[in-house]
């Protein structure tokens, strides 16, 4: 190992550690806002005994599905750069034959549901080159890394704010008890409903989406 090199490496990233260890973080719960709501609307008058967000809840199968309860559609935007464009090492800085290309996110403002969230990433997203397209699954991930060895040249470092665009529609459900004289019901609930501006669980008005940004930092590794 050249530890000469490794402790160039060390030098160049030690500006970036406050940047990627940063307090302002969010890991927000979708299952655990809907289990909210419908506590808020649990009451003696109404009790609540079920409650789902996905397909194999009781409310969204046979016998009596509800014909207006529409199923959440999860839909991802690909992972693209928006700001704070650095370079962390240039080409040349580091005297390299031996080079792994690869790319790290690391997420701030993250979301874990009950679905999958898989988005497109074409690697590098700074620059240009040869384009490697691979599907990222964010949910409830804090970081992701992706390696590609045995490259040859030397290595440029860069990095950049990221963003994810997830868009939620359709509605969640809950079924209400019944009684000796009335049989229990399901409830729709629009997935909209469960906007919070301080979540940065967001309405799009214009699509009719609740709107949730991922976001963090992209460190990319090339070999030039």
């Amino acid at each position: 190992v050249d530890m000469d090199m490794l402790l160039k490496v060390a030098l160049f990233l030690v500006p970036l550690f406050p940047v990627l260890c940063k307090g302002d973080k969010l890991m927000v719960d979708l299952e655990a806002e809907a289990r909210d709501l419908v506590k808020r609307r649990n009451s003696s008058a109404q009790v609540i005994d079920s409650w789902g967000m996905t397909m194999n809840y009781s409310c969204f199968v046979d016998p009596y599905p509800l014909l207006s309860l529409r199923p959440i559609k999860v839909k991802t935007g690909a992972i693209i750069c928006v700001d704070d464009f650095r370079t962390l090492i240039e080409e040349g800085d580091l005297d390299a034959t031996d080079c792994t290309e690869g790319y790290s996110l690391y997420v701030d403002y993250g979301i874990t549901t009950p679905f999958s969230l898989p988005s497109q990433l074409m690697f590098p997203l700074i620059g240009t080159g040869e384009t490697k397209t691979e599907l990222e699954d964010l949910n409830g991930k804090t970081q992701v890394s992706r390696d590609y060895p045995n490259k040859i040249g030397k290595p440029e470092m860069k990095m950049c704010t990221f963003k994810m665009d997830v868009n939620f529609t359709g509605d969640f459900a809950y079924h209400v008890k019944g009684n000796s004289t009335k049989k229990g019901f399901c409830v729709p609930v629009a997935v909209t409903e469960l906007a919070d501006k301080e979540k940065h669980l967001i309405i799009d008005w214009i699509k009719g989406v609740l709107l949730y940004e991922v976001k963090g930092q992209y460190v990319q590794t090339r070999c030039l």
